[in-house]
This record gives structure tokens, C-alpha cells and sequence, in this order.
């Protein structure tokens, strides 16, 4: 089993692949295994019976780690084989509790090139996969490991660039666009900067899942694309000091002055400064009161008094950020685990 992962996880590393949890297996589940990879390896008949039980395996408990177990061998055609096992069913496997975890180990260990089903699939069933809870999780591992990839990236063309407004601003499919603006393709990037200044850089900074696509816009896009939305809140300067107040507001503030030094970051730090200026000390002191607000005033380079503590109010506002970073938190580690909960 250890020198049987260790092998994959090397071929992993020289293929640039993401860093991956390897799932590990009892002595039962790992005789288990090994026995499934054997008939694998042997004819016509046991092949089809290996995966038969496969497919049974992957919607069970414990039997979607024996799979995924099978999906780390070094042997990558017979990778291929054991995850076609799934063809046809990965809409259905999406939705199950233990069988998305089998698509993911799918995603993490081969090329779309080399199970093209996964992503003809997902073409099929069209958006609605992004707005789904375990289906933006996919599509998040998707752009992950092969964001420029030809068949993700017209993928991603199909059925997340065509309604991007919608998806910018709903529940699950926001965390598919932010993905997208880290790994895919500068066109897309470009696109989805394009949408956020028509709707409205201040309605998106304030609005409930759209402040964090905007918060990688300004990360990741490109200096170009950067400027435009630098340049965009400059020209809405009197909304600042409510920008400011709010954590989700300050997120895009922190982004722009978190950008390498030039123009733009200078030109929001000073707004930061003359906003502060303008209105007394009681922003600052209100800022100091919370996490987002000393966050933003050490981003500005202002520091800010340690020994202060937030009022009921603040503190009840910082819960609501924390109860969303928690929650993403939880199911990034969730995914990372590949099913380890499955134990």
C-alpha cells in the first residue's frame, strides 16, 4: 500500500498536478483492492465483473475508498478502465454522498483527455451543475487541476460564461467563478471583469456571495483588467466610508491595496488616508472596533490599537463573516479529504 502510493503520488508531482490526499485502507479493504485490481488485469469476464462491483463500490461508504484506493495505481490504463466504471452515471454519482468523491479522485489523478466522459457529461446537464452544491465542488477540482485545458476551458465557455451575472451572485456557483478567474483562460478572466463594472463594482462589494468574485477579480486578473476596477471605485469615492464599515465591502478595498506597488495601490491608500481625514476619528475608532476593520487599516499601512475590543454589534457582524469563511472552510477540507470521512 505505501510504496503503492508513493509511486502515484511521484507520478502526480511530474505531472504538475495539485497537491493530493492519499487515501489509505485497512488490511481487509486493501485484499479487497488488490483482488479488484487483479481481475482487472485478467480476461474479458473478470474485467467486466471487477467492474460491475465497482460501480456498486463507488455509491457505498466504505466501498468509494476501495475505489479511489484502485484510482491511485501507477498503472494509469488501468486508472483509465476503473474509472469508466462511472460512465454514464456522473450526474448521478455528483449527487451521492459517497460517489462524488469517487469523480473527484477521477479529476485529481487523470487528464481530461484521459476520462473525456467526466466533462462530456457535465456539458449535457448544462448550468445547472454549477448551481449545484456538490456539483460547483467538481467543477472547482475541474479548473483547478486543468483550467487551460482545451475540453475544461470550452466546458467552462458552455455553461459558465453564458449566465456569469447569475452565477456571480448565487449561493454555490460564485465559488466555480472565483476559480475560474484563478486558473482559466485570460479571456474568461476578462469576461467576467467586463460584467462585474456593468453591474456595478459597489452592488457587487456589498452583495452576499458576490464580494468574493470581486475580491479575485482584483487578485487575479490582468493589470489591465485590475486598473479598470481600481479605476472603477475611484469614481465612486463618497461610498467609501460604507465600503469601509462593512466586511464585505472592505474585502475589495484590502484587494486593492494588497496589488504589487504602482499607481492604483497608491491612489486607494491615499483614499483610505482622506477618508479617515475627512470624517474625524470616529471611523477609525469604528474600524479598530473590528477584525475586518484593523485588517483593512494594517492593510493601509494606518496599524491600528490592539486593546480594543468590538462592540455587540461588531461582534455580531464579525460572526457573520466568520460563519462564512467557516462553512468554506469546512467544505474545502471535505473535498481535500477525499472521502477520508467515509471511514
Amino acid at each position: 500500500g505505501g510504496r503503492h502510493c508513493a509511486k502515484a503520488e511521484k507520478i502526480a508531482r511530474v505531472q504538475n498536478r495539485p497537491a493530493l490526499e492519499w487515501i489509505e485502507l485497512g488490511e481487509k479493504e486493501t485484499a479487497d483492492a488488490i483482488d479488484l485490481v487483479r481481475q482487472m488485469q485478467g480476461d474479458c469476464k473478470s474485467r467486466q465483473r471487477a467492474l460491475s462491483s465497482l460501480q456498486t463500490l463507488s455509491f457505498e461508504k466504505e466501498g468509494c475508498r476501495v475505489v479511489q484506493w484502485i484510482l491511485q495505481h501507477e498503472d494509469k490504463s488501468l486508472v483509465e478502465q476503473v474509472a469508466a466504471c462511472l460512465q454514464g452515471r456522473v450526474v448521478e454519482a455528483i449527487g451521492s454522498k459517497w460517489a462524488i468523491f469517487v469523480i473527484i479522485k477521477i479529476i485529481k489523478m487523470l487528464k481530461p483527455a484521459q476520462a473525456p466522459f467526466v466533462i462530456q457529461e457535465l456539458r449535457q446537464a448544462g448550468p445547472r451543475m454549477v448551481r449545484d452544491e456538490k456539483g460547483c465542488r467538481v467543477f472547482r477540482w475541474l479548473l483547478e487541476t486543468a483550467g487551460k485545458d482545451e475540453r475544461v476551458a470550452d466546458l467552462i465557455d458552455k455553461v459558465v460564461m453564458v449566465d456569469l451575472l447569475e452565477l456571480i451572485m448565487h449561493k454555490f456557483a460564485h465559488h466555480v467563478v472565483e476559480k475560474v478567474l484563478e486558473y482559466g483562460l485570460v479571456k474568461q478572466k476578462k469576461t467576467i471583469v467586463s460584467v462585474l463594472l456593468v453591474k456595478n463594482v459597489l452592488v457587487v462589494a456589498q452583495s452576499e456571495n458576490g464580494n468574493f468574485v470581486l475580491e479575485k477579480a482584483i487578485q487575479h486578473s490582468s493589470e489591465e483588467d485590475q486598473l479598470q476596477l481600481v479605476s472603477a471605485f475611484l469614481r465612486v469615492t463618497s461610498e467609501w466610508a460604507e465600503l469601509m464599515r462593512s466586511w464585505r465591502g472592505s474585502m475589495a478595498i484590502r484587494a486593492m491595496l494588497d496589488l504589487p506597488d504602482g499607481l492604483a495601490r497608491q491612489a486607494c491608500s491615499e483614499e483610505v488616508v482622506n477618508q479617515l481625514r475627512l470624517n474625524g476619528p470616529a471611523p477609525r475608532l469604528e474600524l479598530e472596533h473590528t477584525d475586518h476593520g484593523r485588517r483593512l487599516l494594517d492593510a493601509a499601512g494606518l496599524g491600528s490599537s490592539p486593546d480594543i475590543a468590538p462592540t455587540g454589534r461588531q461582534q455580531e457582524e464579525e460572526g457573520d463573516e466568520g460563519e462564512e469563511k467557516g462553512a468554506e472552510d469546512e467544505e474545502q477540507e471535505e473535498e481535500e479529504d477525499g472521502g477520508e470521512d467515509a471511514e
